[in-house]
């Protein structure tokens, strides 16, 4: 077992994977926090759209219709 962790301390090919997968790592971390703070805008402004909009566009709430004559 000694040998094989040797042998891999070694091998200098699997630094290139490693850096490959920090590489990675970083892109989906900063990916993930792009798509936090657009998520977070999009619900600032829907939020801005509905309240500007009013109760009476709210799709749980039937509209009030005048009654017929």
């Amino acid at each position: 077992m000694i040998q094989v962790i040797k042998r891999f301390l070694k091998n200098k090919s699997g630094t290139t994977s490693v850096e490959y997968a920090v590489v990675v790592a970083l892109i989906l971390i900063v990916c993930m926090g792009a798509v936090q703070a657009v998520g977070q805008a999009l619900n600032t402004a829907l939020t801005n759209v509905s309240t500007s909009i009013g109760p009476e566009a709210s799709p749980h709430k039937p509209a009030a219709h005048p009654p017929r004559p």
